[in-house]
């Protein structure tokens, strides 16, 4: 019974087991649909959410790299940006600084000093030299030079530079310009640039530079030349001209005001103010002071005979010869017509009179000619008149000495005659 029992037990068992197995084959179909495949989809879905999310952190990453280049890009390119304008800054301060330097300048040979100065500090590593027009315009003249050795001739006629004959800058180192003036000899190292100085439509002279090649960081920009280094150098050029224009202009009207124009000798009007400047320094200095008043004999016979350019020979000539024969701090000047005053400071009776038969007899020996017509016996007349022999305010000696030459063309002519008490007293 008992054995029976046990087997009951194992069928028992058996069926159990078998209807368990039987269950989960019909129920892991079920489950597998339900259950296991939507895990399965959603494992698939997550894997390829997983691609996509590297993907675009891929190129995410791959964007900020091109951003990080771009951003490094752009801040060189304003480094760049930085640098050029701060050299600008730099150019245009030294365009102002000269350009003030030079209009401060007094006369022309102290701005031609300055400007070679000012240029050699622009372009340190550069030879140049600045030439400018003689007044007959026929011939250009070396005024500056820096760094140049023998490297630039010492004057050439207006047609040997190429930027004078084209009136713009003339760059040797590129493109179809590459033709060197006479005017300059560049090593092969240099690179020839001509600057024509331009002022009012005209020509004054030219900057010529030989510009050292393939330096960085160059004051000159040789490597920016074909655009902003070029503009500088027409700037550069353009102040130049400008400034030198104006010292021009200043000096003719200087002289305009100061000289007569036929003779070159100081006029009326600036002798009459210097005569009294000198007679109040030698009453300080207790020094005496002559005047010699000059007149050219027979002037009239000459405008008659010869015409009045052949006047005009004769006052130029005489003119000439009397600022060629005067003393070192004498003053000499065309008075009025044929008239000639002659201030002399620390000068006595003796010795004006001595300067006077000296100027006569000079006069007397010039050989003058209009064309091939000679011009004969120019001659003159002088009057001395002294200070403090003759103790008398300015114009009150010049009229002492007028006095004194027409007592020497009532002689005779052709001599000189010292005032005496008497002419004081007919002059006063």
């Amino acid at each position: 019974m008992l054995i029976f029992e046990r087997l009951a037990i194992k069928d028992h068992l058996l069926e159990a087991l078998l209807d368990g197995a039987i269950l989960s084959l019909l129920v892991f179909p079920v489950l597998y649909f339900f259950v296991f495949s939507t895990l399965v989809q959603k494992n698939k879905e997550l894997i390829v959410e997983q691609a996509k999310t590297r993907e675009a952190q891929q190129k995410l990453e791959e964007k900020i790299d091109e951003r990080t280049r771009d951003l490094v890009a752009a801040n060189e390119t304003l480094k760049l940006t930085i640098q050029a304008l701060d050299q600008r800054h730099g150019e245009s301060e030294n365009l102002s600084n000269m350009s003030q330097m030079l209009q401060a300048c007094g006369d022309m040979e102290e701005a031609l000093q300055v400007a070679g100065n000012l240029l050699h500090r622009i372009f340190p590593e550069d030879a140049g030299a600045l030439y400018l027009f003689r007044a007959s315009r026929n011939v250009l003249e070396k005024t500056a030079e820096w760094n140049s050795g023998t490297q630039f001739i010492s004057s050439f006629q207006p047609n040997d530079c190429w930027g004078i004959r084209r009136g713009r800058t003339h760059d040797a180192g590129v493109g179809e310009d590459q033709i060197v003036c006479v005017h300059s000899a560049p090593k092969a190292d240099q690179r020839p640039i001509c600057l024509p100085l331009m002022a009012n439509g005209e020509a004054l002279g030219v900057l010529s530079l030989l510009l050292s090649k393939g330096l960085e960081n160059h004051n000159s920009s040789c490597e920016r030349l074909p655009e902003e280094g070029l503009e500088f150098l027409v700037g550069l050029a353009e102040h130049l001209a400008l400034a030198i224009a104006n010292i021009q202009l200043r000096e003719t009207l200087q002289r305009q005001a100061m000289r007569d124009s036929l003779t070159g000798l100081f006029n009326r009007r600036y002798i009459n103010e210097a005569i009294e400047v000198e007679l109040r320094q030698a009453e300080r200095a207790s020094t005496p002071l002559s005047v010699i008043m000059i007149d050219i004999d027979h002037f009239k016979r000459f405008n008659d005979t010869y015409g009045h350019d052949a006047g005009d020979i004769v006052l130029a000539e005489v003119g000439h010869f009397f600022s060629k024969n005067v003393r070192t701090g004498d003053l000499a000047c065309r008075y009025g017509g044929e008239e000639f005053l002659i201030i002399l400071p620390a000068a006595d009776e003796a010795q004006a009179n001595m300067r006077a038969e000296t100027l006569r007899t000079g006069v007397e020996a010039l050989i003058l000619s209009q064309g091939e017509t000679s011009l004969e016996g120019v001659t003159i007349s002088c009057g001395v008149a002294t200070y403090p022999a003759h103790q008398v305010e300015a114009a009150e000696l010049i009229s002492i000495a007028d006095s004194a030459l027409y007592q020497a063309k009532n002689a005779g002519r052709n001599r000189v005659v010292v005032a005496s008490s008497n002419t004081v007293s007919d002059a006063v």
